[in-house]
């Protein structure tokens, strides 16, 4: 008679340890997980100070910046940079309500050197959207500051040896094994831009990364892409092909920062970009007085007698004063170097002395 009375027990029994298991988990996931996540929120979200006058490590991305000196003091207070990025790549993944810097978390995460590369390169794999592109930008810092691979900074990518995989430190080769897995997914043009970018560091793959910024400059819908594209041709060789490819956005292009961009990349190349001086000169007559500003350095650097009717026009007639001003300073030196040619050409020229 008192079986029936054995089941409800049981269940009660069954519900109450089920009950215990849950308390349970949710008191190690509290302790494990969101705890620790909470304590590195505390490191990574205090606001970052004034940083006049330090070098700082993410404007490029318009990112929060954070100085070199602050970076190492957070990975400090989280223990050191083994510490720090275990605890750095659990703030990364966790939901954007429990970290809303992560970006400042990845620039912490690069300052741990090589113990943050390995978990930057999980999180590469494992993270979408935005958060990719900010994992690829970081990636890229990574490389950027460790002098093991990085191409020393004022050296073209002319003068760069291509090396292969083997010459890289183990740690790199394997970053770079799943940067090429990465690139055979579906990437927003900026993620793939940016790997591209960062494989021409390692690898000083010119043609490769001429490919990739072809393709960013024609297919690419964000200007901020297409800037970045044309900032790579500083480590491109100056060839016709590239010059024929950077005077090429002038033609087409609509937005006022990306012909900026184009013509200052034109510009670094002086007179060895004189060819394009006609297509420079037409964007004298932009409506964007930033662009004519651009426009007359330009042509100053080139030394570009042919434009000097343009710039004439340019110092007259244009309403804005700046403009005036590169214009005026253009063709000084313009001017200047066509002295300096004049009196080369009439200093005589030394005849060798016979041997006697």
């Amino acid at each position: 008679m008192e079986a029936p009375a054995e089941k409800p027990r049981l269940r009660s029994l069954v519900a109450m340890v089920a009950a215990i298991l849950v308390f349970l988990g949710i008191v190690a996931f509290v302790g494990l997980y969101v705890v620790p996540v909470l304590q590195t929120a505390s490191v990574v979200e205090v606001p970052v100070p004034d940083m006049v006058g330090e070098e700082v490590t993410w404007s490029y991305w318009s990112a929060k910046p954070i100085g070199m000196i602050e970076a190492e003091e957070r990975v400090k207070l989280l223990g050191g940079k083994r510490s720090a990025a275990q605890k750095l790549e659990r703030y990364v993944k966790a939901p954007s309500f429990m970290a809303s810097e992560k970006m400042t978390a990845l620039c912490l995460l690069f300052s741990c050197d090589e113990d943050g590369l390995i978990p930057l390169s999980r999180l590469l794999v494992r993270s979408r959207g935005r958060l990719r592109e900010d994992v690829c930008s970081a990636l890229f810092i990574a490389s950027f500051r460790d002098p093991r691979v990085a191409i020393p900074r004022g050296a073209l990518g002319a003068v760069a040896e291509p090396r292969t995989s083997d010459d890289l430190p183990a740690i790199w080769r394997q970053i770079l094994s799943t940067m090429r897995e990465v690139q055979e997914q579906e990437l927003t043009a900026d993620a793939l831009l940016t790997l591209s970018i960062t494989e021409f560091e390692l690898t000083r793959d010119r043609e490769k990364l001429l490919r990739e910024v072809q393709r960013s400059l024609t297919r690419a819908s964000s200007p901020v892409v297409r800037q970045s594209a044309l900032v790579c041709f500083r480590w491109l060789d100056r060839s016709p092909t590239t010059l024929r490819l950077v005077t090429s956005v002038l033609a087409g292009e609509k937005d006022a920062k990306v012909l900026g961009t184009a013509l200052h990349v034109i510009g670094l190349w002086g007179t060895d970009a004189r060819v394009s001086a006609e297509e420079v000169a037409k964007l004298l007559n932009h409506r964007d007085a930033e662009v004519r500003r651009e426009a007359a350095s330009t042509l100053g650097r080139m030394q570009a007698r042919k434009a000097v009717g343009a710039l004439r026009r340019a110092l007259h007639s244009d309403p804005d004063q700046g403009v005036q001003r590169a214009a005026r300073r253009a063709l000084e030196k313009i001017k200047k170097a066509q002295q300096e040619k004049q009196a080369e050409d009439k200093r005589p020229v030394e005849t060798p002395a016979k041997a006697e």
